[in-house]
């Protein structure tokens, strides 16, 4: 299910040439692999915890001059790039913690780094959408984690000092909210 979402999101954002990308807590990296597969001039980081590092797929890209391994914790502190990927990690977490990972994020972005947060985002209204489910999903597993609308979201973003850029819709039920720098 993942690469297939992965693929939607690769397709749906058009990623700067030479930058370098850093996925945060990207588990064993097949976003980030996506992205790389799909941009060649791009390099990129796979930032998580040092046990799950140790089963990155990033190898499949047939090119190790293009990726690097960091190990680390995205409470503290994260490495320094010019796009910032966050799938699925925002909306596991309460406003309070998921505030702390922004303003690590932050603290590391440059003036023109960009972060994209992926995962489903409620649309205004009161309509059906498939990631309304996901929200029922993260209410009964995670303790304050949820999706949240666009409005909740610029909220989150603005006590890091970051501010919603625009929402990308990809094709599938997953958004890429774009976020600047204040």
């Amino acid at each position: 299910m993942s690469e297939v979402e992965d693929s939607f999101l690769v397709r749906s954002y058009d990623f700067p040439k030479n930058a370098t990308v850093v996925d945060i807590a990207g588990g064993m990296g097949g976003l980030l692999l996506a992205v790389l597969r799909s941009n060649p001039t791009l390099t990129g980081i796979l930032f998580d915890r040092e046990a799950v590092l140790s089963r990155s797929r990033l190898s499949e890209l047939n090119d190790d001059s293009r990726w690097q391994l960091q190990n680390g914790d995205f409470f503290v502190s994260c490495p320094l790039a010019d796009i910032y990927l966050l799938k699925y990690i925002a909306m596991d977490w309460p406003d309070a913690q998921a505030t702390k990972i922004l303003k690590c994020i932050r603290q590391a972005m440059h003036e023109n780094s960009k972060l994209l947060i992926m995962e489903p985002i409620i649309p205004p209204g009161n309509t059906w959408y498939g990631g309304n489910e996901i929200d029922l999903l993260l209410l009964s597993s995670f303790d304050g984690g949820k999706t949240r609308d666009e409005e909740e979201l610029s909220i989150l973003l603005g006590k890091a000092d970051l501010k919603l850029n625009r929402v990308i819709t990809t094709g599938c039920y997953v958004s890429i909210a774009e976020v600047v720098i204040v």
